[in-house]
């Protein structure tokens, strides 16, 4: 599988915060800062701005519709809506996810999409300073790639374009 670019783009701006657990904030909110969920991923952390995470579930709490192979690991029934919960793992050629317990789902907007993202782990949502011009930031002493979910609908959009030519 080709690497697949999913990184956050250098231009991505500052967005107001918002609290994956659904707790207000305060609004002391410090001007060049913003919110990165952090979801780890095997030994990788990786941070999602937090203003497109509507809620982590965890793993426990879905019914699984379908599971699926590649890219998305099976469809989930939440709310009466079916959602695609991607492998980002399997997306950045890091190997195939592994479904446990302990995992959780971010349940992401990515413009007119909604998806899934599994995590291993779900830790929180961190401010941190705006824009790393590198794509990647320490937090707590982890470095945190950071990971644009639209980007990730674009390449699962584009490899399912590849299979359709391919098929």
């Amino acid at each position: 599988m080709e690497h697949v670019s999913v990184f956050a783009p250098k231009s991505a701006s500052p967005r107001p915060p918002w609290n994956a657990h659904g707790a207000e904030r305060n609004g002391s909110r410090t001007t060049g800062l913003r919110d990165l969920a952090l979801l780890r991923l095997g030994d990788n952390w990786f941070g999602i701005d937090a203003e497109s995470i509507e809620r982590v579930v965890p793993l426990d709490y879905v019914a699984w519709v379908s599971l699926d192979h590649g890219l998305i690991l099976g469809t989930v029934g939440l709310h009466g809506r079916l959602l695609p919960v991607v492998d980002l793992r399997a997306l950045l050629d890091l190997g195939a996810s592994a479904l446990h317990d302990h995992g959780s789902i971010l349940v992401a907007r990515a413009g007119d999409a909604e998806i899934g993202i599994f995590a291993d782990e779900f830790d929180d949502v961190f401010p941190l300073p705006s824009d790393p011009a590198s794509g990647r930031c320490t937090c707590d002493e982890r470095v945190v790639l950071i990971v644009d979910p639209l980007r990730i609908v674009a390449a699962l959009r584009e490899h399912t374009d590849r299979l359709a030519v391919c098929g």
